[in-house]
């Protein structure tokens, strides 16, 4: 390799004196201007721009590489570059950066937009009329939020199970719920009449996830199902009006009521049950710093035998909320996840990113309100339509359509209170008619409808239009002495 320092006014005439001599694969390996100062006067005199350079003498005679995956491509034929698939683009950039730009970081990350600019172009010239089935796999879950790693992996694993390369969306689903499949994030679910011992079903989560309800739509399912006995057990009776709900419910369903405020009570609650095939639990939200309140509601879950614990998370939270829930309430024994508020997101890969890192599968998914088809059975197939977006029926759903009877769950607080929204990128959430809302987008909106539930769900208040929600901390005299001084 051949190094060489080239002096010259200015970077212009620098760069036109590398590329006279080294030519067009000479790569910069340091810049910097220099300026010369009078010892008389101290006047700026002419300043300089030092530039060090190297060419490898040895490439025109190199062998071409026996592997092209392997071959660091410059950067003025980006458009011969073979096409790579979208999983690879992100270590070809890099490769690239490394060889031929400066090795300041400055300089990378000025020169990235430029070169992923440059790839994307040269990719839509090479990549045929009909892109394959791998890459739109992997630009569908990457659209839905799901990390690089899962997305790729379950894009290549999708590739393999395809029957054609240009399959349809039909097609495209099949191969996909198969590579589901070997993930085990979905677990076979089975009808309390299929267990030859009760079945117990426990609800946990953080305020506003949808406990009470979700209560109400597997025990109506279980009764409309198989006609089977159900039994709920209601564990919230700390809060004011906290059964008040879920008594309404059970009345409308003619099902038993039992509320339980200690361990005893709890096996006493169950022994008056034991004709029913499925209980199911209710338990109080839970704030992210009660650890004394998840220490109680471990208590309580103990004193039952063998509960199915499902977390109820909101999938329309930000994926680093949902990590923090997920790892607050492990500690109670959760089995399960169950997504909920799914009619409020169109992402659901933060949830999935949680099944694959905490290996913990999910048996319902929540899509709406009504009682009980708001909640659904979850299938590999059901995740994967809901992951690809894709136009094709859900199966499984339609084999669990009976005619039922809907039962509406009664609004909460006035319906003439504004709506909230939050960009789930942000942590802040606003009013509807606040004008932060119109830089919002459609696809990362989040709408909450009452200012609790956004709270619940992590995010503050705007100090704009929402200033009536904001707590303000109070200053201790020696803070407001010292600020008192600072104005003087």
């Amino acid at each position: 390799m051949k190094i060489k320092r080239f002096e010259a006014p200015s970077m212009s005439d620098a760069l036109r004196m590398i590329k006279k001599e080294f030519g067009e694969e000479a790569v910069i390996l340091s810049a910097k201007n220099l300026s010369k100062t009078s010892r008389i006067f101290g006047k700026m005199g002419g300043a300089k721009v030092i530039v060090t350079a190297a060419i490898d003498e040895a490439m025109p005679e190199q062998e071409p590489v026996a592997d092209e995956s392997e071959k660091a491509w410059p950067l003025s034929d980006l458009s011969t570059n073979p096409a790579a698939s979208a999983r690879e683009a992100a270590s070809e950039r890099k490769r690239i950066l490394e060889r031929y730009t400066p090795i300041t970081l400055t300089g990378q990350q000025k020169l990235r937009p430029k070169l992923v600019r440059m790839m994307s172009e040269s990719r839509a010239v090479d990549k045929p009329a009909s892109e394959t089935s791998d890459s739109s796999i992997y630009l569908a879950l990457r659209d839905q939020g799901l990390d690089d790693a899962i997305a790729s992996e379950l894009a290549s694993l999708s590739s393999d199970a395809m029957p054609h390369p240009d399959g349809g969306e039909e097609d495209m689903v099949e191969a996909l719920a198969q590579a589901i499949q070997t993930r085990a994030w979905v677990a076979p679910e089975e009808g309390a009449s299929r267990h030859e011992e009760r079945r117990t079903i426990v609800l946990v989560g953080p305020n506003g996830s949808g406990k009470t309800a979700t209560v109400a739509k597997l025990a109506a399912s279980a009764l409309m199902d198989e006609q089977h006995s159900v039994g709920i057990l209601s564990l919230d009776n700390h809060r004011v009006a906290g059964t008040d709900e879920l008594s309404r419910f059970a009345d409308i369903m003619g099902l038993g009521l039992e509320t339980a405020a200690e361990p005893k009570q709890v096996s006493e609650a169950l022994d008056r049950m034991a004709d029913a095939q499925l209980i199911v639990v209710d338990t109080p939200g839970i704030a992210p710093d009660d650890q004394e309140g998840r220490q109680f509601l471990e208590q309580m879950i103990t004193a039952m035998a063998d509960p199915e614990v499902h977390l109820l998370l909101s999938a329309a939270s930000q994926e680093k909320t949902i990590a923090k829930m997920v790892r607050f309430f492990q500690p109670v024994g959760v089995t399960r996840l169950l997504p909920t508020h799914l009619d409020w997101t169109e992402q659901i890969g933060p949830f999935v990113n949680q099944l694959a890192h905490h290996r913990l599968p999910m048996s319902y998914m929540s899509t709406g309100a009504g009682i009980p088809e708001g909640l659904n059975i979850a299938t590999d197939r059901s995740l994967a339509i809901r992951l690809l977006s894709a136009d094709v029926p859900d199966v499984a759903a339609s084999e669990q359509g009976l005619p039922i009877t809907v039962v509406q769950r009664r609004p909460i607080g006035n319906e003439s209170e504004p709506q909230y929204v939050a960009n789930r990128n942000s942590d802040i959430f606003h009013r509807t008619d606040c004008k932060s809302v119109k830089r919002i987008s459609n696809l990362n909106a989040m709408i909450f409808s009452d200012s609790n539930e956004a709270l619940a769900q992590g995010f503050k208040p705007c100090r704009m239009c929402c200033s009536e929600h904001i707590v303000l901390k109070p200053i201790d005299r020696l803070a407001r002495t010292r600020y008192a001084s600072s104005r003087n």
